[in-house]
């Protein structure tokens, strides 16, 4: 029947033939000659030359220094303790400041997962976002900092996952 798998052609049987091992289509080549993302990625990550020590080490340090300040933004938003509520009123709503922290801590937590990780950092990337035109609409100068944060976490990012140095060549 049309819309089935194979266009209505099932076997006898009623069981769909399975592709070979290791090809996705049955090994048959899309015409325009684009690869599945399985094999796409797979072949981005076992084509990459190993990465240097140095360069997980630094990334790693560039991911984790802007790792406390959030997590004391996110916890003093969720908690509000003492006069926190009388100074975020003076910028936003009190009713912001718990769904906020909890939007930051899910975001921060979202980028330390490795299958998340860039998810995460372009969620922290928004949030940063957000934080840059509080300091800038206040005539703060503190809004170099969230820059800085996006900056540091991106460039962790970068020098561990040879896969974003493919997308984003800097250098050759």
């Amino acid at each position: 029947p049309p819309g089935t798998a194979n266009g209505g052609e099932e076997p006898a049987s009623g069981i769909q033939p399975a592709c070979p091992p290791g090809t996705a289509n049955g090994g048959e080549e899309p015409a325009s000659g684009i690869q599945p993302a399985s094999a796409t990625s797979a072949a981005m990550s076992t084509e990459s030359a190993p990465i240097p020590k140095w360069q997980i080490i630094v990334g790693w340090v560039l991911s984790c220094l802007p790792l406390p300040p959030f997590l004391m933004s996110a916890a003093m938003k969720i908690a509000q303790p003492g006069n926190f509520l009388e100074d975020w009123t003076k910028t936003y709503p009190a009713a912001t400041a718990r769904p906020l922290g909890l939007i930051e801590l899910a975001c921060v937590v979202l980028y330390f997962i490795p299958k998340t990780r860039i998810l995460g950092a372009i969620l922290v990337t928004g949030y940063l976002g957000g934080a840059i035109a509080t300091h800038v609409a206040k005539g703060e100068p503190a809004a170099a900092v969230p820059f800085l944060f996006g900056v540091m976490l991106w460039g962790g990012i970068f020098l561990r996952m040879p896969q974003l140095r493919k997308l984003l060549p800097l250098v050759e």
